[in-house]
């Protein structure tokens, strides 16, 4: 093992050895002691002065008299401020409101007009309750002139007919409009038709004027519009006497 030299310069001592293990060289004096002149002497030779530790001893030594470096303790979290006046604050939600019920659509009323489900729209007078659909003949018109539709009304009356029952339609204008479509919306079983030829509904079999017929489930009576049966008896008699059959 090589033998250990101690250094006699301060900073190296100063870095090597600990305060109380080495001894500094200071300048003669008269007066200076045996022992430190021992010392001195034992040094320059190569010689471990009896009170200087090995190098390895002093590090041992420095490792053991250092604390052991604790963690810094983790700090906790600073709350955040309350909030103060004049500053926002996060509102708790809110339950969403609760789903209203559809309001149900009100019964049709007569002289009001009703909406077909899909994009054709029919302008009709009734609520058509007993599914009886009545068609007129009055060009320019909306409906039909309020004479003839006070006579007509007076004519189902004798059946016990009533506008509520009824869908009362003026042909003319949808005259594109043919017997399918009009069943699918009407969904009628009764098909009156006064002043409109059955030809125009293109009607899937043969009907006679003022006489009853049947097309499938669906009873279809054909007669002349208002103007001209009402001063015929002969056609009113007519007319009555197949309405009672209809609606027997």
């Amino acid at each position: 093992m090589a033998a250990l030299t101690i250094t006699n310069d301060p900073a190296a001592l100063s870095f090597l050895l600990t305060e109380d293990l080495y001894a500094i060289k200071e300048p003669s004096f008269a007066g200076e002691t045996a022992e430190t002149a021992q010392a001195e002497t034992a040094a320059q030779a190569g010689i471990i002065h009896p009170t200087a530790p090995p190098a390895d001893l002093v590090q041992a030594a420095k490792a053991q008299e250092a604390p052991p470096a604790t963690p810094a303790a983790a700090q906790p979290e600073a709350a955040a401020p309350a909030a103060t006046p004049g500053t926002a604050k996060l509102m708790p939600a809110q339950p969403e409101a609760a789903a209203q019920p559809e309001a149900a659509a009100p019964a049709a009323q007569p002289g009001t007009t009703q909406p077909q489900a899909g994009s054709e729209v029919f302008h009709y007078l009734g609520e058509n309750r007993r599914f009886v659909l009545v068609l007129v003949n009055y060009p320019g018109e909306k409906y039909l002139p309020e004479a003839e539709k006070a006579y007509l009304l007076k004519v189902l009356s004798a059946v016990k007919l009533g506008l509520e029952d009824i869908a009362l339609l003026n042909y003319a204008r949808y005259q594109d409009r043919k017997y399918a479509e009009l069943k699918e919306f009407f969904a009628f079983n009764y098909l009156l038709l006064f002043g409109v030829t059955p030809n125009l509904l293109q009607i899937p079999g043969p009907v006679l004027p003022y006489h009853l017929g049947m097309v499938g489930s669906v009873k279809i009576l054909a007669a002349d519009s208002t103007e001209i049966f009402r001063p015929d008896n002969g056609k009113k008699k007519q007319l009555w006497e197949e309405l009672k059959k209809t609606f027997s």
